[in-house]
């Protein structure tokens, strides 16, 4: 009986050494995944509590957005009563079309070997849950439609040739304006014996301290001279960044700063400013969802 209880006493003590040696004071939970996504990009989507909003469909009861600034953003983890801080680090991986993401956090090991051994369960749970969760990120990103809300592509043009005209306005310009100088250019198009060749296109810029200048061009079949506030143009062949967009006018501005982000996550650089082809023509289509629009924006 006596050995017995020596035995059983020793198999206590080494498993109690076990618990301290092997499970430390403070456990180190990490979880890693490699994407195919820019930086950038990814930062967007778990950087801001809107980025977790849009591929986060588990609630705010798992995981709660706390504050980022690129590279890191701080998330905290719910455990029981407990919210543990954790962070997230976007790594470039030196290709601007990749990236990793690395999330860890720290739990105390507690005093006593059962807390130990509890805390480390716990430790197993939340590194379950961090990469289950960084496994529904990473589709996600990798889906240009969702990191840009819409598909960016490159194209070149032909030698095109333009009729061009501006003006100003104190607040945003709308459809009828649009189309009130591209009807100028068609007018005067038509007197000159010229026709049409392809869509019509617009420019919006914000002009510091006096509103908005409209650029609208109309693409037409031989050169013309110009005549007043209408020019003409030639457009040279270059490469451009090309988006197709469907929806209204609200749908398209929002597209353009999509566009931007684009620009900056590649590096591009912008040659002259962007412009919009009008593939369905507003006036005749009452209903904005219906409406295409092209992006051009010229980069090298």
């Amino acid at each position: 009986m006596k050995k017995w209880l020596i035995g059983a006493g020793l198999v206590l003590v080494i498993a109690v050494a076990c618990v301290y040696i092997f499970i430390p004071s403070q456990l180190e939970v990490s979880a890693t995944s490699l994407v195919r996504c820019n930086p950038q990009a990814v930062f967007r989507q778990i950087g801001k509590a809107d980025g977790w909003a849009a591929w986060w469909r588990g609630g705010s009861d798992a995981y709660k957005f706390v504050a980022g600034a690129y590279p890191v953003a701080e998330v905290s983890i719910a455990e029981g009563d407990e919210a543990i801080p954790s962070r997230l680090h976007v790594l470039s991986l030196g290709n601007r079309d990749s990236a990793a993401i690395y999330w860890e956090c720290r739990l105390a090991g507690g005093a006593g070997p059962f807390m130990r051994v509890r805390q480390y369960f716990t430790a197993l749970r939340i590194k379950k849950g961090m990469s289950g969760t960084l496994n529904v990120l990473r589709p996600f990103v990798e889906d240009e439609k969702n990191t840009y809300k819409m598909s960016v592509g490159e194209a070149s043009t032909k030698d095109t040739l333009l009729l061009v005209t501006k003006t100003f306005f104190p607040q945003y310009p709308g459809t009828a304006e649009i189309y009130q100088l591209l009807g100028k250019l068609r007018q005067y198009a038509a007197r000159q014996g010229a026709s049409e060749k392809g869509f019509p296109m617009a420019n919006v810029t914000l002009v510091r301290d006096s509103g908005y200048q409209l650029m609208t061009a109309l693409p037409i079949d031989r050169v013309l001279p110009g005549a007043g506030d209408i020019a003409f143009r030639r457009m040279v062949p270059a490469k451009f960044l090309v988006a197709e967009v469907r929806g209204g006018d609200r749908t398209v501005r929002a597209a353009l700063d999509h566009l931007n982000d684009y620009i900056a996550d590649h590096q591009r650089t912008v040659m002259a400013i962007p412009f919009q082809t009008l593939v369905t023509d507003r006036m005749k289509e009452p209903d904005t969802t219906r409406w295409t629009t092209w992006l051009y924006c010229p980069v090298f």
